[in-house]
């Protein structure tokens, strides 16, 4: 996945973006590509493609709309500083983003609990 350039330690990061992985990897992909093309060209929009990336979340995902909406201020922190630093994302950000990812780490940790997934193990009876 090509956000990684962004989100690659931590595993705050990496459960959040697994999640999102599996329901909007399109999307995704997508927002990726402009905010890498955004850097040699300031002047291109990803707008379109976030609001993309968050429709797909909110219809596909229930732990993510839930990500959106408890950690609502984060999220607005770091999409600012996204869009004020696009060619230093990862120096000039690195709170904001570490924030955000915390904030969904804890909903996401909390959501599993709640609803925890089928075992994976075969039965052998």
């Amino acid at each position: 996945m090509c956000t990684h350039s962004i989100t690659t330690t931590g595993s705050n990061r990496e459960g959040f973006l697994q999640a999102l992985d599996k329901r909007c990897e399109a999307q995704v992909e997508a927002l990726a590509q402009c905010l890498r093309a955004q850097e040699t060209n300031p002047e291109l929009s990803c707008e379109a493609k976030k609001q993309e990336l968050s429709e797909c979340s909110n219809s596909n995902f229930e732990v993510i709309s839930l990500v959106r909406t408890r950690c609502e201020r984060q999220l607005n922190r770091f999409n600012k500083c996204i869009s004020q630093h696009p060619h230093d994302t990862e120096t000039a950000c690195r709170s904001e983003i570490d924030h955000f990812f915390s904030c969904a780490d804890m909903i996401i940790s909390h959501y599993n609990k709640l609803h925890p997934q089928p075992s994976t193990k075969s039965s052998t009876s």
